[in-house]
């Protein structure tokens, strides 16, 4: 499959996803590398689209550049990211993780099952558009 015919299957895909505002989403495509640009106003739906579009066959890799855009300021306030946070662990893995934000700065405490979980929840919290510092010194392993 050729780039062009790519980028056609993948803008077609999102048209037909009910569940995907494909307006605000632009798609390029490099030797079957895809990169998704855009605006969205909810960190989970960025990563909806980018798992959305990495599922479709051709698709070797997915550069995400959505940008997140908060309404009413130009970055999230505390409270949003920490929002933003809960959504993105899923409930499995924020049940037991406090997360404190203070002037875009993020510290992780409690448990988690595993270190795939501690790294991932790190990885996560460091990925947060607005994010700009992250402590997880006291989030332990169970």
């Amino acid at each position: 499959m050729t780039d062009h015919q790519l980028k056609d299957a993948i803008t077609r895909a999102l048209a037909k996803a009910d569940h995907i505002d494909d307006a605000a989403i632009g798609v390029a495509v490099h030797h079957g590398v895809v990169t998704l640009s855009g605006v969205t106003h909810e960190w989970t739906k960025k990563h909806q689209i980018e798992t959305f579009v990495r599922n479709i066959e051709g698709v070797r890799d997915v550069a995400n550049d959505i940008v997140l855009e908060y309404r009413g300021c130009a970055q999230p306030c505390d409270s949003t990211l920490i929002e933003e946070l809960r959504s993105a662990f899923g409930p499995a893995l924020a049940k037991d993780i406090r997360i404190v934000a203070d002037d875009h700065s993020i510290t992780l405490t409690g448990t988690v099952a595993s270190a795939a979980d501690r790294e991932r929840a790190i990885a996560t919290a460091c990925a947060c558009a607005g994010v700009l510092d992250v402590d997880a010194a006291e989030l332990a392993i169970r």
